[in-house]
């Protein structure tokens, strides 16, 4: 699940970026996906929730170990975000680390 929380307001270009990564991801381009994702970080898009989705996407890869480097860092941007703690926790529990 990559939602935001309703309070989240995203500014205009990471909002573009969102719907164009999970456009690619439905569509089964994960690569694709990803990709858009890194290029919103280093182009300044809104790193929280940038990372929650790269996370989200790379443990839809089952590439855990980039999945959790995502998540840790959008949970310590965005503690409150309970999608983020969820697809953490989830992450955690299939790499065994309870």
């Amino acid at each position: 699940d990559c939602s935001m929380t309703a309070a989240t307001v995203l500014d205009d270009a990471t909002a573009a970026i969102i719907r164009r990564a999970l456009s690619a991801a439905q569509a089964g381009r994960l690569e694709e996906a990803c990709a858009a994702g890194q290029d919103g970080l280093q182009s300044g898009g809104e790193p929280g929730a940038l990372h929650a989705l790269l996370g989200m996407l790379r443990a839809r890869q089952n590439d855990l170990s980039r999945a959790l480097q995502h998540l840790r860092e959008a949970h310590r941007m965005r503690p409150q975000d309970p999608s983020v703690a969820i697809n953490l926790a989830s992450a955690l529990a299939q790499e065994g680390l309870y």
